[in-house]
C-alpha cells in the first residue's frame, strides 16, 4: 500500500474571475478538510493491511481510500467460477458498505444506491457479456450514485468497490458527513452569469468569450471540492453551462472556480 499524492480527477480547478465587491460570507464557509496528520495516516495504512484490501487500495494525504490499480499484486487472483455473479457483486457490495462503513464515512441510515457495474477498464457489466460472452475477467467493480447533502449533487464521491471471486480486495471513495450550505445565496444563477460576461475562458486550445449572444442552458447547484494551500475546499456553485461549455461560480464570493469545455475534454 502507498500513500500517494491527492489529485481531484473529475477537473482541474483553476481561480479563474473573482467579485470585488464587499460581501457578506456564510460563517465557517467554505467546508474545509485539512491535511490527515503521519500519525492518521499510518492508523488507517494499518488497518487496512488487515484487510484483505492491502494490495489494492491506497491513501491520499486527506485519509480517504482509492483503487490502486499499480499494484503489482492487485489482480493476482483466480477468475470467477460463480454462476450467480451479478447478485454476488451486489451482495458484497453492500456488504463492503457495512464492514467498511468507517473508511467510507457512510451513516449506517443512509446506504446509497449501487449505479453502475463494471470491470476495472470501464466495460459495462451487460457490455462484457456481449463482447465476450465465453470469458469472465478476474474483478468487478461496482460504483454508487454521488453523493447528495441537502439534495445537491457532492461531486467526487461516487463510491467504489472492488471485487475477486472470493472477497472484496478494494474500496474506494468518501462521503461527507457535514457541509455548510448557506441558507442564502449572495449570487443567484443568473447574477453569476452576469458575473461572467466580456470573459474569456480557456480550455484544451479552445476559448469561449461570455457575451450577450453567448447561449445559456439550464443551470443547476451543486458541490464540488478544491484544494487550495494543502486543504480540500467544499464549495457551493452554480454550475453554469454556456454553449457547450460548463462553469462554476460559488454562489457565495461569486469566484469562477472552473471552466470546461464539455465537447474537448
Amino acid at each position: 500500500m502507498r500513500i500517494l499524492q491527492f489529485v481531484i480527477t473529475a477537473l482541474s480547478f483553476i481561480i479563474l474571475v473573482s467579485c470585488n465587491e464587499d460581501i457578506d460570507i456564510a460563517k465557517g464557509y467554505p467546508t474545509t478538510i485539512e491535511e490527515a496528520s503521519t500519525i492518521e495516516l499510518n492508523k488507517i495504512l494499518g488497518q487496512v493491511e488487515q484487510t484483505p484490501m492491502a494490495n489494492c487500495v491506497a491513501v491520499n494525504r486527506f485519509g480517504f481510500l482509492f483503487l490502486d490499480y499499480e499494484s503489482e499484486t492487485c489482480f493476482d487472483i483466480d477468475n470467477w467460477k460463480n454462476d450467480s455473479i451479478k447478485d454476488t457483486i451486489l451482495n458484497r457490495t453492500r456488504e463492503a458498505f457495512s464492514k467498511y462503513a468507517n473508511f467510507f464515512n457512510l451513516p449506517e441510515d443512509d446506504l446509497p444506491l449501487i449505479q453502475s457495474i463494471s470491470t476495472h477498464n470501464g466495460i459495462s457489466y451487460d457490455d462484457f457479456f456481449k463482447d465476450y460472452p465465453d470469458s469472465l475477467p478476474p474483478v468487478w467493480i461496482s460504483t454508487t450514485e454521488i453523493q447528495k447533502y441537502q439534495d445537491i449533487e457532492v461531486r467526487g464521491t461516487g463510491l467504489q468497490v472492488l471485487l475477486s471471486p472470493d472477497e472484496i480486495i478494494g474500496i474506494s471513495g468518501h462521503w461527507h458527513s457535514e457541509i455548510i450550505v448557506p441558507s442564502t445565496d449572495n449570487y443567484s444563477a443568473e447574477q453569476s452569469q452576469e458575473l461572467l460576461y466580456n470573459q474569456t475562458f480557456t480550455y484544451n486550445r479552445t476559448e469561449i468569450l461570455i457575451s450577450d449572444n453567448t447561449n445559456w442552458h439550464t443551470p443547476k447547484k451543486i458541490i464540488t471540492p478544491i484544494t487550495r494551500s494543502g486543504e480540500l475546499e467544499l464549495h457551493v456553485c452554480w454550475a453554469l453551462y454556456p454553449g457547450t461549455w460548463e462553469i462554476l461560480v460559488d454562489t457565495q464570493s461569486g469566484e469562477a472556480l472552473s471552466a470546461i469545455n464539455i465537447s474537448a475534454i
